[in-house]
């Protein structure tokens, strides 16, 4: 007694697969253990009394009088003394929390940088002078932060 005639069609074939495998891939384990949603790891909390969002962590330094009035990819002339950084991955006059240890700035992306080999070294930006003294001594010159939105 044949099943399906002489050539079974692709429904005919589908089924007939379904009845075989199902039970046999539910009795599979996956070996890969999955994290219930309630346990994801959170992101590193803002400074306290803040609701920011964590953008990433990385290195960064300062720029300083020495670029003093040339311009920023704003169009705007460079002011060592306000409270500006400059960054690739940020669209220009977005507002950044910068942390560093137990202090922290809000700076204004008004230009690009750091140069793309450093990003590559995990450099995340670039700060004014004035954003850099905010967080740490300039004679340090780079410093591990953390970027969160405000």
């Amino acid at each position: 007694m044949r099943l399906f005639g002489r050539h079974p069609s692709l429904p005919q074939v589908s089924v007939l697969l379904m009845i075989l495998l199902v039970p046999a891939l539910a009795t599979c384990q996956s070996k890969r253990k999955v994290t219930p949603l309630g346990k994801l790891p959170s992101p590193p909390a803002g400074p306290s009394g803040t609701s920011s969002r964590f953008i990433g962590e990385g290195s960064a330094s300062f720029y300083g009088e020495e670029l003093r009035g040339e311009l920023m990819a704003n169009g705007e002339p460079f002011n060592p003394d306000a409270l500006t950084a400059a960054s690739w991955f940020h669209p220009l006059g977005t507002r950044i929390l910068v942390v560093h240890r137990d202090r922290s700035v809000v700076v204004t992306i008004t230009d690009r940088g750091p140069a793309k080999r450093l990003v590559r070294e995990g450099r995340i930006i670039d700060l004014s002078e004035a954003s850099f003294k905010r967080l740490a001594d300039t004679r340090r010159g780079l410093i591990p932060v953390r970027l969160y939105h405000p």
